[in-house]
């Protein structure tokens, strides 16, 4: 796996260049971002957060094993972490782009900044692990797996960013209300999605049992609506051609060119090595992992053309818990 993240204490460049919001600012000054009204308000939440997370120092995690560094720690003030942000709104409106400068810009070293599906499926593996070792823990609350993985993130992170947080999965539904809970007890969490926290697994088997999640939410994170009414996503597909065809030396000369253009951060796949192998929602979502775009090539027959959908391919970054 992949590690996204630096532990420490300090070192990131947000403090030098002003926080994010100097660094927003700046990005639409030199044009590479649009006015967007909606955007700026999100940006300065995050920015007010970036700056509580200055002065913010958590308690160091205990070992989880009643030894001598628990007993050290007995007696010491409980520092709380600041509230984090529950930010959601259409898609296509930025909120993965303005999760993205927040973390860029924090002077800690101590985050990350992973897709939610990513995140819970490694969750899920570490859960498995813990299970299949011999229960050797002195304090009673270590009984729980699930705290101790929390733990172990909350370990090295200060701050989480988790992006498209949507629950539909049964096993993500009845775990992530304890899971949360032990994290923002250690920790901040910054999360996207595009729901607001009441319409989160509508429908989904039990959901009385994912309720007290939504509680959590609304008592531990601050909810912004991102109202921004422009799609940028499908902007960007306007301005480029994203189907070619028909098939012939024009589209593959096309597509060739898109490739070069793009170079380091897509990939060129076959229709057949995607669409008619036997791969699964994690298979995909590790190819996302890598690559921030990719390209299709119509070498099937029911294929008429080629496809260049970055939106489809996306850079989800990782962290290793």
């Amino acid at each position: 796996m992949t590690i996204e993240v630096g532990f420490g204490a300090d070192g990131g460049d947000g403090s030098a260049r002003g926080g994010v919001l100097a660094f927003y600012r700046e990005m639409r000054t030199l044009g590479a971002l649009k006015p967007d009204s909606a955007q700026e308000e999100i940006i300065a939440a995050l920015h007010a957060l970036g700056e509580r997370l200055e002065a913010y120092r958590p308690m160091p995690v205990a070992d989880g094993f009643g030894g001598w560094l628990d007993r050290l720690r007995f007696g010491q003030r409980v520092v709380s972490p600041p509230r984090g942000l529950y930010i959601w709104g259409d898609v296509g409106r930025g909120k993965s782009m303005l999760m993205d400068l927040f973390h860029q810009t924090l002077s800690t070293h101590a985050k990350c900044r992973v897709h939610f599906h990513v995140f819970m499926r490694e969750v899920h593996e570490r859960l498995h692990m813990l299970r299949r070792q011999p229960h050797t823990f002195a304090k009673a609350d270590m009984g729980d797996p699930l705290v101790e993985v929390a733990r172990l993130i909350a370990h090295d992170l200060w701050v989480l960013c988790l992006d498209e947080l949507e629950v539909q999965d049964i096993g993500d539904a009845m775990i992530v209300g304890r899971l949360f809970s032990a994290l923002t007890e250690r920790g901040v969490v910054v999360v996207t999605s595009n729901r607001p926290p009441k319409d989160l697994y509508k429908d989904g088997l039990q959901r009385e049992k994912f309720l007290p999640f939504i509680d959590l939410i609304l008592s531990r994170l601050d909810v912004l609506h991102l109202a921004a009414t422009r799609d940028y996503r499908l902007g960007r597909l306007r301005e480029g051609r994203l189907y070619l065809a028909p098939l012939g030396p024009a589209a593959e000369a096309g597509l060739d060119r898109l490739f070069r253009d793009l170079a380091g951060s897509v990939a060129w796949f076959g229709f057949a090595d995607l669409c008619e192998a036997a791969l699964g929602a994690t298979d995909y979502m590790e190819i996302a992992a890598r690559y921030q775009g990719g390209g299709d090539r119509g070498d099937s027959a029911n294929d008429r053309g080629h496809g260049v959908g970055g939106a489809a391919v996306r850079d989800l970054g990782r962290c290793v818990l």
